[in-house]
C-alpha cells in the first residue's frame, strides 16, 4: 500500500479546468480562441473557432469538433447524463 500527501482533483470534470489553467481578471478560465465582454467566472474551451461571451457568468462553454455545449457550472455533473441520453437515442454517434 502506498500513501500520498497530495490533494485530490477530479481532472475528468469540467470545473477541474479552473485549477489547471490560468484565469483572467474576471475569473474566466479561457482555453482557445475566446473573447469576452462583461463575462465572469466562466469556463470556456474553444477549439478551431472563435467563441465570444457577452454578459454571462458561471457557465461552461465548450466548442469543439462541430459541437457546442453551454451549461451552468453548477450542473456540470449532468453533462454525462446528456451524453448518455444522446447515445440512447442513437443520435450524433459520429460525434460522441
Amino acid at each position: 500500500m502506498a500513501c500520498g500527501t497530495f490533494a485530490w482533483d477530479d481532472v475528468g470534470s469540467w470545473p477541474a479546468l479552473e485549477s489547471h489553467f490560468p484565469q483572467d481578471e474576471a475569473g474566466n478560465t479561457l482555453v482557445g480562441t475566446v473573447e469576452s465582454l462583461d463575462a465572469s467566472n466562466n469556463i470556456v474551451l474553444s477549439s478551431g473557432r472563435l467563441t465570444a461571451l457577452i454578459g454571462v457568468r458561471d457557465l461552461i462553454v465548450v466548442q469543439a469538433d462541430g459541437v457546442t455545449l453551454v451549461c451552468p457550472k453548477d450542473r456540470a455533473q449532468e453533462i454525462k447524463r446528456m451524453v448518455l441520453a444522446l447515445r440512447e437515442k442513437g443520435a450524433y454517434n459520429e460525434l460522441l
